[in-house]
């Protein structure tokens, strides 16, 4: 279930407050020899001089969005899209905006499923509402959007034509690239499990990131940069930490998958990942798994209905992922870096949760590790963390498997463990 859902293709405000400091840093280094990191490649440029969109800037947004389309198409070597004219939209707008599209985005049913598996894992607490606090997280964070179903580029800012609504554009248009050239919307459409969720969005905000640090080295000044790390960062009191660095995943980890992949091919290599895409997190955290075409292993799901029989029903099976276990295991209260190693033995799991009569469930997460080793670690760094006072168990079901058990009761816990150990 990440956060941003699959219906909007996302620019942050986080982001690219972080990407005005990377920009401005790589700027004033030597730029490095073919095949570096996009934003560095980039940075041979600068003293080319003002682009169209530095030069007496057109009050006309709509000619200051055709250069940024311009030299984003040249940058990124793909044919334009057909879409309609960009809109600027204010933070008011946005608002009601999100709350329809992620009304679209979860039936009650599967906010409800959404729920239950993120209060089983101990991610929310009984009283939170993934709904409710996505649109809290987004209305704060998001400053630009693609909408692939009516094929809409939108900017938000309630100051027009900002530095930042410009840079927005640039990133936003290259996912109309995307979507033009490889049918990515189609492509997540087809994908159900959460963890091939993340990394194919991972692909593509890498993508546009990448992208976007190379259009802005090209068309900012150093001024303007300097502008747009100055912005302030939304206040997400109240919002759980995973829920940021799950969103900021694909934007980050994707950056790097995307400029290991042009280390090895340009940006052919990116535009052939669309047909072979990552099929894990794994694959996008270290890419010489996805260049070695290590394919995750198959888990088989525990059958929760069948244990406990009449009145209960599985809600939910899904493969959470190396990236997953890592925030998950970091919001338990894991020190992060103890959280990254343990998850990094990943090789594939599959998580289950089932729901009874009188409020009972239960979660059944089995993971599947390269070597005893890394199944040792992550038992290790599970027993330091903090479930939230669920009832819960870890079993060694082999060398190499761990499996994570959660359950509403100890009396249910109890009654399941003789079960699932078989």
């Amino acid at each position: 279930m990440p956060v941003a859902g699959r219906i909007l293709v996302l620019a942050l405000v986080a982001l690219l407050s972080a990407a005005a400091v990377v920009v401005l840093v790589a700027v004033r280094v030597e730029p490095p020899t073919a095949g570096a990191s996009p934003s560095a490649a980039a940075s041979a440029d600068v003293s080319a001089g003002p682009s169209a969109t530095q030069q007496a800037t057109p009050a006309d947004p709509a000619e200051v969005f055709a250069a940024i389309e311009a030299e984003v198409l040249e940058l990124r070597g793909l044919e334009a899209p057909d879409i309609g004219p960009a809109e600027i939209i204010g933070r008011d707008q946005l608002a009601v905006e999100l709350e329809e599209l992620l009304a679209a985005e979860w039936t009650e049913q599967e906010l409800f499923r959404s729920n239950m598996t993120l209060r089983a894992m101990g991610l929310l607490d009984a009283d939170q509402d993934l709904r409710e606090l996505t649109q809290r997280l987004l209305e704060g964070q998001v400053i630009g959007f693609y909408d692939p179903i009516e094929e809409r580029m939108v900017v938000v800012s309630d100051e027009g034509l900002s530095v930042t609504a410009r840079i927005t554009y640039a990133h936003e248009y290259t996912h109309a690239l995307q979507d033009a050239a490889f049918d990515s919307f189609d492509a997540r459409e087809d994908l159900t499990d959460d963890d091939a969720i993340l990394a194919r969005q991972a692909l593509e905000e890498g993508d546009a990131t990448a992208l976007m640090f190379q259009w802005a080295l090209q068309s900012l000044s150093a001024e303007e940069l300097a502008e747009v790390g100055a912005q302030p960062l939304p206040d997400l009191s109240g919002v759980p930490g995973w829920m940021v660095a799950q969103l900021l995943f694909p934007y980050e980890q994707g950056l790097a998958f995307v400029t290991a992949l042009r280390r090895t091919g340009g940006w052919e290599a990116v535009d052939d990942a669309y047909t072979d895409a990552p099929a894990s997190t794994e694959q996008v955290i270290h890419p010489d798994k996805y260049l070695a075409g290590e394919e995750p292993v198959r888990v088989e799901a525990a059958a929760l209905a069948d244990i406990f029989g009449r009145g209960w029903r599985d809600l939910e099976a899904t493969t959470m992922g190396e990236a997953m276990i890592h925030i998950w295991l970091a919001d338990l209260g894991v020190a992060d870096r103890t959280a990254a190693d343990a998850a990094m033995g990943w090789g594939g799991d599959r998580l289950v949760v089932a729901t009874g009569l009188d409020d009972a469930w239960m979660l059944a997460w089995r993971i599947a590790w390269d070597a005893p080793a890394e199944a040792d670690q992550f038992a290790a760094a599970y027993g330091a963390a903090n479930p939230g006072g669920l009832a819960s168990e870890l079993v060694r079901a082999s060398d190499t498997e761990t499996l994570v058990v959660h359950a509403s009761s100890d009396g249910v816990l109890a009654a399941a463990l003789p079960r699932l150990e078989r």
